[in-house]
């Protein structure tokens, strides 16, 4: 309780870990590098109320550096690691100076992928991860009228709901389904209709050959058939990649993301991980699973703040759940389903659908739009541990869900 904690990383996951670290009652220092800089700020509306221009930079603050200092919690604006001496035991910054640490903690969340493609460097082509790539991004869709969204994950659409409030939208994506790896194929048809109710176009099964070139600016994307879509502006959201490098040079495991143990305890005791760079294992799943969420991030924090304060149990397994507000619509969904898992519409009217995901006689995951009382019931279940249908199917009954 009176050593010291390094975190790299200032995101949802490092800065709910430094602020939990005080209230469960470390009493060691803590400082916290956040490459970033700035006030401590949360990502989620990014790409949502903050884009739409519902939220202001003011709304997105969780914690300011004032706070941070009352907290006694050391802050590094805009540091960068440079590298983890582990026998030394110190976090050596960019600017030349250290950190010193019993234990650190990497919490360096993870980035968009970059889509290698002729025209992706052009003016008006975004990325969308920080506050000053929305900043960018809402500036260019103030003067857009045709916005084109390459991928159809969550981000994207979440994107492209927003900028459909003032622009023409097309979604381009290159699997034959939206959210092929996250929904089911009914949920995603679903969503999909939702969002083209609200005009945008989306095109399944469709590849990119090229952005083209106005005067070093983008005006519009090139498909493979060679049809030319007009865009003023151009949303890259094909997926992300871990922050897994300074780990990696440090000679942690790492295997699409970094390796941790039960107790987010990484290959070296002294060092742990937690956020959307780690692999860790969960039972819910057979070996281990690397999960970009924001509560996710927030679990592993709390949970890992419990460990090293030794107020909580050791063994991280929250059950996962994820949410996402898009097309005005309330997508919800708890447990992890592997792709061929069934898919069971339980209920489809007065703009709600449930649906459960089944393997083996047993629910493994539950996705509801517009239909939170059956997610929260579904989360209080599934974290008893496994779920057998007939368990489910008596939740339905008392949730009194139309079948």
């Amino acid at each position: 309780m009176h050593r010291s904690v390094a975190i790299i990383g200032a995101g949802q996951a490092g800065a709910t870990l430094a602020t939990t670290l005080r209230t469960t009652g470390w009493e060691g220092a803590i400082e916290l590098v956040d490459s970033e800089g700035g006030d401590l700020y949360q990502r989620p509306p990014l790409s949502k109320d903050y884009l739409s221009g519902s939220v202001d930079e003011d709304g997105l603050i969780t914690r300011t550096r004032a706070l941070l200092e009352r907290d006694g919690i050391g802050y590094r604006p805009g540091a960068t690691v440079a590298a983890i001496d582990r026998p030394a035991r110190r976090l050596h910054l960019d600017d030349g100076s250290h950190v010193s640490y019993d234990i650190a903690v990497i919490a360096t969340g993870s980035r968009p992928r970059s889509l290698v493609l002729d025209g992706s460097d052009l003016l008006d082509v975004h990325l969308l991860r920080t506050r000053v790539d929305a900043a960018a991004l809402r500036r260019s869709l103030g003067k857009a009228r045709d916005v084109v969204v390459l991928g159809g994950g969550f981000l994207g659409l979440e994107i492209a709901s927003s900028a459909a409030k003032s622009t023409r939208v097309v979604v381009v994506e290159r699997a034959a389904e939206l959210l092929q790896r996250s929904l089911s194929a009914p949920m995603a048809r679903e969503l999909a209709a939702r969002h083209a109710d609200e005009g945008t176009r989306i095109l399944v099964d469709t590849g990119v050959r090229r952005l083209v070139d106005r005067d070093g600016a983008v005006s519009g994307v090139e498909l493979d058939d060679g049809t030319i879509l007009p865009a003023d502006v151009v949303i890259v959201s094909v997926g992300a990649q871990p922050n897994i490098e300074i780990a990696a040079e440090a000679g942690l495991d790492v295997v699409n993301g970094i390796v941790v143990d039960s107790s987010l305890r990484t290959s070296d005791p002294s060092i742990y991980a937690i956020g959307d760079c780690v692999s860790f294992p969960h039972p819910h799943v057979f070996g281990h699973i690397r999960l970009e969420s924001v509560q996710n991030a927030v679990d592993q924090a709390r949970h890992l703040a419990h460990v090293l304060t030794g107020t909580g149990e050791t063994g991280y397994a929250a059950v996962p759940w994820f949410w996402s507000h898009q097309a005005n619509q309330n997508l919800q969904i708890v447990g992890i389903a592997a792709p061929d898992d069934d898919a069971v519409v339980e209920a489809h009217h007065d703009g709600r659908v449930v649906i459960a995901r089944t393997r083996d006689e047993r629910v493994t995951a539950v996705e509801t739009l517009n239909a939170p009382r059956v997610h929260r019931q579904a989360r209080a279940l599934l974290a008893q541990g496994q779920v057998p249908v007939l368990d489910w199917e008596g939740l339905l009954s008392q949730s009194g869900v139309r079948r």
